[in-house]
């Protein structure tokens, strides 16, 4: 299954589960009256975040020139840098880098669960452990994130304990 296919099954299941349902009920009215308080307490938040929509517009209008950008910057500072247009090329790229029969720590990134990195990894003999703490649960438990702190929320109260005891102590 594709990255896409995978993200909108696990929608789907989400739409359907009742807890998830009584969560976002109960927050959702919560959430959205506090935003409005501090909208109305700190208009200059609007403005920023019309700035950082502008600079995000940008940013995609002019990507190329950006991550060129970014590479020439990285490398005239005596670092290496690489260009993967698939999941594919980035996992083999950084599987090349890493090698295999090895122990990796990585942080958190929603990118690399995006390609599959850490299962690629441990294809290749490496042993994958997180530095985020909400990541390393789900690690635990043999769950993927859709967002880490948003399915960290959710399973909480049913699983946190259980994960705990199996996976890490």
């Amino acid at each position: 299954m594709g990255a896409l296919e995978d993200v909108v099954s696990r929608a789907l299941e989400a739409v359907e589960d009742p807890e998830l349902r009584r969560l976002f009920n109960k927050v959702l009215p919560s959430v959205s009256e506090k935003v409005y308080v501090i909208l109305k307490r700190y208009p200059y938040i609007e403005r920023l975040a019309e700035e950082v929509s502008r600079i995000k517009r940008y940013s995609i209008e002019n990507l190329e020139s950006l991550v060129k950008q970014a590479m020439e910057s990285v490398e005239r500072i005596g670092g290496k840098s690489y260009y993967a247009r698939t999941p594919e090329e980035a996992r083999k790229i950084i599987g090349e880098i890493v090698g295999s029969g090895k122990v990796v720590i990585k942080g958190k990134s929603m990118i690399t669960e995006e390609i599959g990195l850490n299962q690629y990894l441990e294809s290749l003999g490496n042993e994958v452990w997180e530095t985020d703490l909400g990541m390393l649960i789900l690690q635990a438990g043999g769950e993927r994130p859709s967002t880490p702190l948003f399915q960290l929320f959710t399973s909480l109260r049913r699983r946190l304990l259980g994960i705990l005891e199996k996976g890490l102590v």
